[in-house]
């Protein structure tokens, strides 16, 4: 048994679709998870159906331990 595809490749390289909902979910092929942006999540009807998206600043890992040791560097010119 063949499976219909259910999607078309636009002129663009986006897949266009007539589903809605879980149905987009469900479909491996369409499924984007939280990377779907918020116009899409309104014409494909996810709202409600996905984790919100925050917008979060990223901060590097090495940031973190420079800071540390920038602290520890003031620190220690303090106490001489």
């Amino acid at each position: 048994m063949r499976t219909q595809r259910t999607f078309r490749i636009a002129a663009s390289d986006a897949y266009e679709t007539s589903r809605r909902g879980l149905d987009v979910l469900e479909a491996p092929v369409l499924n984007k998870g939280s990377a779907f942006t918020l116009e899409e999540r309104t014409q494909l009807g996810l709202h409600g159906l996905l984790h919100v998206r925050r917008r979060v600043p990223l901060r590097r890992v090495g940031d973190g331990a420079r800071d540390d040791l920038t602290v520890a560097r003031n620190a220690a010119i303090r106490q001489r």
